[in-house]
């Protein structure tokens, strides 16, 4: 398996304006372009996310990593492995 490359919003926003620019050339299809599309709204989405768990997760005291939550102790519990 090829090692995992590390992209940030720079190289989505890169990625998405390629699309529009193959599009336009006829080189894409409009079926490629929403399909990039969804993809790069799903990654968003993930990271608002990670962002929202980040902030819940320093607002609480080590003590009480338990919460009604079954996503944030995962998050609180990753982000201590890491």
């Amino acid at each position: 398996m090829p090692k995992q490359q590390t992209m940030t919003t720079t190289d989505l926003r890169s990625t998405l304006f390629d699309e529009i620019r193959t599009l336009r050339a006829g080189e894409s299809t409009p079926q490629q372009a929403m399909a990039v599309s969804k993809l790069a709204t799903n990654i968003i989405n993930t990271a608002m996310l990670d962002l929202a768990a980040a902030r819940i997760a320093a607002r609480i005291p080590e003590e009480k990593e338990t919460l009604a939550c079954d996503i944030i102790p995962m998050s609180l519990t990753a982000n201590k492995a890491a």
